[in-house]
């Protein structure tokens, strides 16, 4: 229903873009402004991916077929903010035995009104009354979109040079019009080199700035609450650095601080809009490695050597602990999103082995992570490839996880590195690198077709090749995105703006899952997490011991 809800979005984003878009008077008789534009767009038609009739093998990789069916979108704008609502979508249901054929290519079948002929409304009763409902939901506010994202960002600090700050500038229907930091001087120099209008000093003077509709905040963690509740406060959508917060209950506490107030809230786990991550899922859901049964992740780094003073990620009052809540974060997400499921039955240990800093230095966690696929979906031979009855859900993913960082590591000593291995197959791929994804599986081998009247001695020989497995590798190269946020940065513009496809996979609910298990692996170190352990050094059991 998405894909219907879409094309009568942008058909309605279309109309607005006329000289005949109507007008409030011509919308509705007691107007009480003219200088509204409103646009309606009808989609008739949903592409159906199961479609139970479907006997179309061009149309779709995954096959599936046109259902009858409507979507009525409805759009107010006014002073570059466009309020939204929808119809819900009306589907004709697919029935063995119709009276009618099918339509085709999303229009409505060959009789004049299937609408009238099933359910008994006339096509033109409904879209009647979608209008009338659409217009009461905008003057109730309804679903609030954006022509243009204008952003303004809250600590342009190091990150914002190259990895995000040029994505809200490159993204087509975004702009960045005002920066922020708490010393003026370094907030004019980065407004002036990257050429953003306007900078400030202060939370409150950007958020009061009119022309900003989305802030994105780059500080530490340990800012995170206080400034996304001055952020919620303002009503503006809220990119929000990885991680969350400096621990679960403070995620927690931001996440359900921005689901009451109905303002949108994401996280920049921006991985999860990189093509080499989307492969990574796709090949997973396609059951090429079988049904996976184990994940093994490494990550090693020499000793640091401090500086002085200690830089903020060594510092749990302002990151919430050591470098797992900075870098480790970003595995733990994208090995949830690789898999299509959270991590359950964490368990962990976390240790100071070898640093001068408080914080822990060295991570282990251990969990499960486990998921049903579709019919079909779990392998492509061997056990987990079986035949089964129709519509029959297998299990895709029932794997034990080993995850390791080490940041007590020698000289020199740099790994980075995933293996997913399942019941015919296994893939390997890091979370930093440009390294390509490399997928090595196992297949039947190809045989020669078998005459029936063919010598038995042929048959035999055929048969025990049939039963052969051959190794196949393959490698799928990816070059990193100039800005690492910009694949991100662009699905979020678009979900503001109305015109995305899916909804943005990064938000608080990923990012209340790895708050999680972050917890569940440093809650021993910290002696508890509930609290301001940061505040409370003195009680961390974890502590590097001295001999």
């Amino acid at each position: 229903m998405l894909e219907t809800r879409l094309g009568a979005m942008n058909r309605a984003r279309a109309a607005l873009e006329t000289d005949d878009a109507m007008t409030a008077d011509a919308m509705t008789a007691d107007a009480a402004v003219t200088d509204d534009a409103w646009g309606i767009g009808i989609e008739n038609g949903m592409w159906d991916q199961h479609h139970p009739d479907d006997d179309n093998t061009t149309t779709s990789a995954n096959q599936g077929g046109w259902i009858d069916g409507a979507c009525v979108v409805a759009i107010r704008k006014r002073d570059g903010v466009m309020r939204v609502a929808w119809s819900n979508t009306i589907v004709i249901p697919s029935l063995a035995k119709r009276p009618f054929p099918p339509g085709s290519n999303g229009e409505w079948s060959s009789l004049k009104d299937p609408h009238l002929e099933l359910t008994g409304t006339p096509r033109s009763v409904y879209l009647a009354e979608a209008l009338a409902k659409l217009a009461d939901m905008i003057r109730n506010e309804g679903e609030k979109y954006y022509d243009h994202v204008k952003w303004g960002i809250i600590g342009c600090g190091a990150v914002c040079e190259i990895k995000s700050g040029p994505a809200f500038q490159k993204c087509e229907g975004s702009s960045l019009v005002a920066v922020m930091r708490r010393t003026a001087e370094k907030a004019r120099d980065f407004a002036e080199r990257h050429h953003v209008p306007r900078w400030y000093d202060n939370v409150d003077a950007l958020l009061s700035d009119s022309e900003i509709n989305a802030v994105y905040v780059a500080t530490p963690p340990g800012n995170h609450f206080d400034t996304a509740q001055l952020c919620c406060a303002a009503r503006k959508p809220t990119y929000l650095e990885k991680p969350v917060a400096r621990s679960y209950a403070e995620t927690l506490s931001i996440v359900e601080m921005f689901r009451e107030a109905g303002v949108p809230l994401y996280v920049a786990y921006y991985r999860r809009g990189q093509q080499k991550f989307h492969r990574a899922r796709e090949i997973v859901e396609s059951g090429a490695l079988g049904m996976l049964t184990s994940v093994d992740y490494e990550m090693i780094r020499p000793t640091y050597v401090m500086k002085d003073p200690i830089p903020w990620r060594f510092i749990a009052s302002k990151s919430g602990g050591g470098l797992i809540m900075d870098v480790g974060c970003h595995s733990i997400d994208i090995l949830e999103y690789v898999l299509g499921c959270e991590l359950s039955d964490v368990l962990g240990h976390a240790s100071n082995v070898n640093s001068v800093y408080k914080v822990e230095d060295t991570v282990t966690l251990c969990g499960r992570a486990t998921r049903d696929g579709e019919s079909g979906e779990s392998g492509e031979s061997g056990e987990s490839g079986e035949s089964g009855e129709s519509g029959r859900r297998r299990r895709l993913v029932d794997a034990h996880v080993r995850m390791l960082w080490s940041f007590a590591g020698p000289p020199n000593k740099r790994t980075d590195a995933f293996v997913l291995r399942g019941t015919c197959g296994t893939l390997r791929m890091s979370t930093f690198g440009s390294d390509p994804i490399i997928v090595e599986r196992y297949v039947p081998r190809r045989t020669k077709v078998v005459d029936e009247d063919e010598d038995e001695e042929v048959k035999k020989e055929e048969q025990e090749k049939k039963e052969e497995q051959v190794l196949i590798r393959e490698e799928f190269p990816y070059a990193l995105p100039e800005h690492a946020h910009q694949p991100l940065v662009q699905w979020i513009v678009d979900e503001l703006r109305g015109v995305a496809n899916f909804p943005c996979p990064s938000n608080g609910t990923n990012g209340l899952s790895v708050a999680r298990s972050m917890d569940r692996v440093l809650e021993e170190y910290y002696s508890g997490r509930d609290d301001e352990f940061w505040t409370r050094v003195e009680t961390w059991k974890g502590q590097r011991r001295e001999y």
